[in-house]
């Protein structure tokens, strides 16, 4: 009877870690993307559901496209396989910021490059990572103008505190909003 008890606590013991994904090992790793193309600009944050979602701009050829993965507390990949497109614009799309929600989405922030000059975009991804907003995400402000994304936070209340760079007389200034 106790044999039967130890092999049952050892099946379950070795099932429950055949499910865990984070590894001890120092030379073994959880893969993000394998596709091939270059990743820049790595960004990762927590969400609200203890996931980590990493984000960056990954260039094939000439351009650079925004990506996005989550992963789990476990260390499991959760949505497909290399990620989900953010933005595949032509042009540059160069990412600056993830922040969580309140329901284990992100909203991602980038400066794009599609009009010519840089300006800011985004894209609300829920926890699924499936997309919320326009294909390839919208401009965050109504006019265009020379901005660049320095950083993102929540403000604790649904919204998100911005910090750019943006060209105005042909002068840098740092602005928030």
């Amino acid at each position: 009877m106790v044999r039967l008890y130890l092999s049952v606590l050892i099946l379950i013991l070795d099932v429950t870690s055949a499910h865990a994904q984070w590894s001890m090992n120092p030379w073994r790793s959880t893969t993000i993307t394998d596709v091939g193309g270059y990743g820049h600009e790595h960004i990762l944050t927590r969400t609200s559901n203890g996931s980590v979602v990493i984000g960056w701009s990954e260039s094939f050829a000439v351009n650079r496209d925004v990506q996005a993965q989550c992963v789990d507390p476990k260390g499991v990949v959760l949505w497909k396989t290399n990620g989900v497109d953010v933005c595949v614009e032509a042009e540059n799309q160069l990412i600056g910021a993830i922040v969580p929600d309140a329901v284990g989405g992100v909203t991602i922030y980038w400066s794009d490059y599609r009009s010519g000059e840089p300006d800011i975009y985004m894209q609300r991804l829920d926890k699924s990572g499936v997309p919320m907003l326009a294909s390839n995400g919208i401009p965050v402000f109504e006019s265009a103008a020379n901005r660049t994304i320095v950083s993102a936070i929540s403000d604790g209340k649904g919204g998100t505190i911005l910090l750019w760079n943006e060209l105005e007389n042909q002068r840098y200034a740092l602005n928030t909003q």
